[in-house]
């Protein structure tokens, strides 16, 4: 992992692209160093890579102000739990204003703000009828399971497909099925 990590030090400030995805050096660095367990250094990488993003990266901005947070959190040195509560409340700003819904609710969980972290807003019945779907029921079938009519099983339908920012069914299943939902 140190090769890694001396190969991609000369890239700092720098974006990569290529490949199944693009990152910003600085934030790569600060996961390697986290992975090694050396925290100041990843965090002083993490520092960095929300100076490069914070002006029009705002989607690696997100998921650098939670890792940078997640590594504050294993540091654990004084101010660095009021130091992640900021990140975490910038990347709660960044995350709804981008939809960028699973990450949200990572970062609420850290926050300790929802006690089911990656429902999406999924009322108790919502999550219901969705894990219905994932089984492969239809609106009728849901219907006859919840003891509840084909409308409303069609109008959950449309809210979780809201909810959860999906186009049709089959995106709201495979989601369910990523976040164990049942």
């Amino acid at each position: 992992m140190e090769e890694f990590e001396e190969y991609f030090r000369p890239l700092s400030g720098h974006y990569l692209t290529g490949g199944p995805g693009s990152q910003c050096t600085d934030a790569l660095l600060g996961l390697l160093c986290r992975t090694l367990g050396r925290l100041d250094a990843a965090a002083s990488h993490f520092e960095d890579a929300v100076t490069f993003c914070r002006p029009s990266l705002q989607p690696e901005l997100a998921w650098t102000l939670y890792d940078y947070a997640t590594t504050l959190s294993l540091r654990n040195a004084p101010g660095d739990g009021e130091r992640a509560r900021s990140l975490l409340d910038e990347g709660v700003r960044v995350c709804r204003d981008l939809g960028m819904l699973p990450l949200l609710a990572k970062i609420e969980a850290a926050l300790g703000e929802r006690a089911e972290p990656s429902l999406y807003g999924l009322s108790q019945r919502e999550r219901e009828v969705l894990g219905q779907m994932a089984k492969g029921f239809s609106n009728q079938e849901i219907g006859a399971h919840l003891h509840i009519s084909q409308h409303t099983v069609a109008a959950h339908v449309r809210r979780i497909l809201q909810k959860t920012r999906t186009a049709n069914r089959v995106e709201a299943v495979a989601l369910a099925t990523r976040e164990g939902i049942r």
